[in-house]
């Protein structure tokens, strides 16, 4: 522990380090961490400076070396196996504003580098990782809830003495050979299970993609369905309409003709009527003629008629086999 600087009037505070002056009759305590030069009241004021430079505690290797170098962390895991560390770090520091805490717990100066983390480092490492069994130390999420359980209850002991930690890591656990090859295995095997299951999800986004892309050409076919239909209803509308038209108009021409074609005929009667009255007429007026003259006067109508038939004759033919039978 350091006292009063050596003139007894004067304590110069470096830039690493924290004041604490005690008052020696009050016992006021006035805690300063600004570098310079700091006057004191001899023999009513001791003066005493406090390390507040972060320092780093490993746990690696076999071997004690000093207070912040010490064997490797070994753990009984909750099954009853047995697992390691072959490094943990962390890194801790006085809190400047409880330099006096500090003081008083660990003594000034770096004292407190010396013995306080190792008293409980260990201890609570185990305790935080040994909650789990082998197998499930591996998982890496495992290893993170265990490593800030420590650091949490570091930082609860340590405040006690006026620290804190700043940082806690921690290598992969190392196994015994035998186990180790277990845990290969079992990484191994779950790096597969990961894989599948990626594979799955993948198949799962692919099968909800081709789903979707199917459903969307369902739509798109319907859509190009629907839109033919329609243009085809609408030219089979159109070609009704046409057609229909023209069998109007074909109906109305042939109607046209044949109106056409009976007052055709209708005339051509009437004029044969009307001709063939006339001649009735005459003939019945050459009939009361002939009448009125006798029948001699009929006879010779009948001779006229006659002598305009024409009468044509040919040579006699015997039909054949007439004269065979003769004979």
């Amino acid at each position: 522990m350091n006292s009063t600087s050596n003139t007894g009037t004067l304590l110069t505070v470096g830039a690493d380090h924290v004041s604490v002056v005690i008052g020696a009759f009050d016992d006021s305590v006035d805690v300063d961490d600004a570098p310079g030069m700091r006057a004191l009241t001899p023999w009513l004021q001791d003066a005493y400076l406090v390390a507040k430079s972060p320092i780093e505690y490993a746990m690696t290797g076999n071997a004690w070396k000093n207070n912040n170098r010490v064997p490797r962390l070994a753990v009984r895991s909750a099954d009853g196996s047995n697992f390691w560390f072959e490094d943990v770090r962390i890194q801790y520091a006085a809190d400047p504003d409880r330099a006096d805490e500090v003081l008083r717990d660990t003594g000034g100066d770096f004292a407190w580098h010396h013995g306080t983390m190792d008293a409980y480092a260990r201890a609570v490492l185990r305790d935080a990782f040994g909650r789990y069994t082998a197998e499930e130390i591996v998982l890496q999420e495992n290893q993170r809830d265990a490593t800030a359980r420590a650091k949490e209850r570091l930082d609860e002991v340590l405040g006690m003495h006026g620290l804190y930690v700043i940082e806690l890591s921690t290598s992969k656990p190392g196994f015994p050979k035998e186990y180790e090859s277990v845990v290969q295995r079992r990484q191994i095997a779950e790096q597969e299970v990961q894989k599948i299951a990626q594979e799955l999800a993948q198949l799962e986004a692919s099968r909800a993609d081709r789903l979707a892309k199917i459903e969307r050409d369902k739509q798109r076919a319907d859509t190009t369905m629907r839109s033919g239909l329609a243009f085809d209803l609408r030219d089979a509308r159109r070609v009704a309409l046409r057609t229909r038209a023209e069998a109007d108009r074909a109906f109305e021409s042939r109607v046209r003709a044949g109106t056409r074609l009976r007052d055709e005929k209708v005339s051509q009667a009437d004029a044969l009527t009307e001709r063939y009255t006339k001649e009735a007429e005459g003939l019945r007026a050459r009939a009361d003629a002939l009448r009125a003259h006798g029948p001699m006067a009929v006879r010779r109508a009948l001779v006229d008629g006659l002598s305009k038939v024409q009468f044509e004759i040919a040579p006699h033919e015997a039909p054949p086999g007439a004269g065979v039978a003769a004979d």
